[in-house]
């Protein structure tokens, strides 16, 4: 589990993260902080996520960075026993980041006031956000999160075997995983259009 402040931060962390040439599926999570199901998901999961996960999976927490020096207008200090680094969240900068993400992916879940998980394609140095999956996790949950954590924990188990959405896809379709995941959005590009142009660099 990763703060990123920015979309922009993210499209510059992965390209130090991983080599050019590697293809692997990124995951960021769209949870507004002053929510609360944000915080009790942050509370109960996400140091644990981010154990489970290691270094097979990677989730940018969007809007969300480390030492805040202050507290701000718009600027919340996340209050979870872990948070010895002043984690916060910044709500100008994830409404700004996730407009820009729902205009890349013209994704009609990104647009809504809910916690979700957009899965999407890294290769040649650069994120795909014409290739993702939009998960969206208020549609799983229940009184005591257990449908949101088999899911995530599901999904950092299939994103350490699958380097790329139309493996994760064709996966989804043929067992059990899809037939757990409610309002999900799949976009995938068809391998016909030839070679894909990175909508950030």
């Amino acid at each position: 589990m990763i703060p990123a402040l920015s979309i922009d931060e993210i499209c510059e962390r992965v390209k130090d993260r991983y080599d050019y040439d590697e293809s692997r599926i990124v995951g960021i999570m769209l949870a507004r902080y002053n929510t609360q199901l944000s915080k009790q998901i942050i509370n109960d999961c996400y140091s644990y996520w981010h154990y489970y996960a290691d270094k097979d999976f990677d989730m940018f927490w969007l809007g969300y960075g480390e030492y805040s020096a202050d507290d701000k207008e718009d600027i919340i200090i996340l209050n979870f026993p872990e948070n010895r680094t002043r984690h916060f969240f910044d709500t100008k900068e994830f409404l700004r980041s996730k407009k820009i993400i729902k205009d890349y992916t013209s994704s009609k879940f990104v647009n809504k006031d809910t916690v979700q998980l957009i899965l999407v394609n890294y290769h040649h140095g650069n994120l795909h956000f014409d290739e993702h999956i939009v998960i969206n996790l208020e549609e799983n949950l229940d009184m005591y999160l257990s449908g949101i954590r088999q899911l995530v924990s599901e999904i950092i188990d299939d994103t350490a075997k699958y380097s790329d959405i139309r493996e994760l896809h064709n996966a989804m379709l043929k067992d059990e995983f899809r037939a757990k995941i409610k309002k999900t959005s799949i976009s995938v590009a068809k391998e016909a259009l030839g070679p894909l142009s990175p909508l950030i660099e």
